[in-house]
């Protein structure tokens, strides 16, 4: 009988842990989220060039970015790389991102049209592609918490922000012709 009012308390020492680490974490995003009063959850900002831009897939950092082959040299596996201001969230359709009132001014043809091929460099943990033509980008401005929603799954970029809802980061859509 001794023995199994041990086991009793540490089943219930465990269920108190779990649900106490339960309780105390915190959402990253607010799946409900609907935008701020005053302000767009997306802006189109400017069409950009990048100097030699590669794609780059990481499962283990959760997405696909877009940046020049000299800032990839700078790559060591670490997630704060892709928060670097010249490394872009690769946005693959405009139209997911504008709001509806936004389609009829901006004209964004074919998802950009971009043809791709692997490229020769390799870096473990990371799929690198090089673009056939010399591409611009449409870049524009996403919320944090907007984003989330928009592109919830496991390989889309978990951006670790205090306030998701106060935050924007850089997202470019490839246009080649």
């Amino acid at each position: 009988m001794k023995r199994r009012t041990g086991t009793m308390k540490n089943l219930g020492l465990i269920l108190i842990s779990v649900l106490l680490i339960s309780s105390c974490r915190q959402a990253l995003y607010d799946i409900n989220y609907k935008g701020e009063e005053n302000f767009k959850s997306f802006y189109v900002v400017d069409t950009i060039s990048i100097k030699n831009p590669v794609r780059v897939f990481s499962q283990k950092h959760g997405g696909m970015f877009i940046l020049s082959s000299d800032k990839l040299k700078e790559y060591r596996n670490e997630a704060d790389f892709f928060l670097s201001p010249d490394v872009f969230i690769l946005g693959q359709d405009l139209y997911r991102d504008l709001s509806t009132e936004d389609f009829r001014r901006y004209n964004y043809p074919d998802r950009g049209g971009c043809e791709v091929r692997e490229s020769e460099t390799k870096v473990d943990g990371l799929e690198i592609y090089e673009f056939v033509s010399q591409p611009r980008f449409v870049m524009g401005l996403i919320n944090t918490n907007y984003y989330h929603v928009k592109h919830n799954s496991e390989v889309y970029f978990n951006i670790p922000v205090k306030n998701p809802k106060a935050t924007y980061h850089k997202m470019v859509y490839p246009l080649c012709q």
